[in-house]
């Protein structure tokens, strides 16, 4: 039999799941908010 893998350690404070949610809401926000500034940019100097 292959040994039992040993159990992972414990992730760090800022990769604790409500920490990540969060900070990636808020980048997908950022990124909708940049694409869609993107997106006018090219429109209006089309």
């Amino acid at each position: 039999g292959s040994p039992t893998a040993p159990p992972a350690p414990p992730p760090p404070f800022s990769f604790s799941p409500a920490f990540t949610s969060s900070a990636g809401a808020l980048a997908g926000a950022k990124l909708l908010q940049l694409r869609r500034h993107f997106l006018s940019f090219v429109l209006v100097f089309d």
